[in-house]
């Protein structure tokens, strides 16, 4: 089997902090069921931005490290309760729980300076973007 094939089989589970790799499924689906996968979840006037390890490789090139984390953002203000509305722009992925922090917290900091800006504002004003999803 080539080296691409061999690494789509692998999913990846958290122990602590600790990424282990896994070529069994009923092994990772009983784990991701039950697992906490959140690194970090920040509110910020209604924006939510959320750090997640995924279990999966997102590295579609397979070229260099598995990427298993993601940072996303989400505005809850401009739906009903049931509803979030994903921010464009204020998206990353990363490779290790350290990177997936450290990201978590300079995407903090991006929509904490364009609340301040007015940014993310003009955005609620506007309904945009359409991007729906419900975390």
């Amino acid at each position: 089997m080539n080296g691409s094939r061999e690494r789509a089989r692998k999913k990846y589970m958290l122990r602590g902090r600790e990424i282990v790799a896994t070529d069994s499924l009923a092994v990772w689906a009983e784990w991701i069921e039950k697992a906490d996968r959140h690194v970090a979840q920040t509110d910020i006037d209604g924006i939510w931005v959320s750090t997640v390890f995924m279990g999966l490789d997102h590295n579609w090139r397979g070229v260099g490290a598995p990427i298993l984390f993601e940072t996303m953002v989400f505005d809850h203000s401009v739906n009903d309760e049931d509803r979030w509305v994903e921010i464009e722009g204020y998206f990353a992925r990363y490779s290790t729980f350290d990177e997936a922090e450290r990201g978590h917290q300079e995407i903090v900091a991006r929509v904490r300076a364009a609340l301040d800006d007015g940014k993310i504002e003009l955005l609620r004003m506007l309904d945009v973007p359409s991007n729906r999803t419900t975390p």
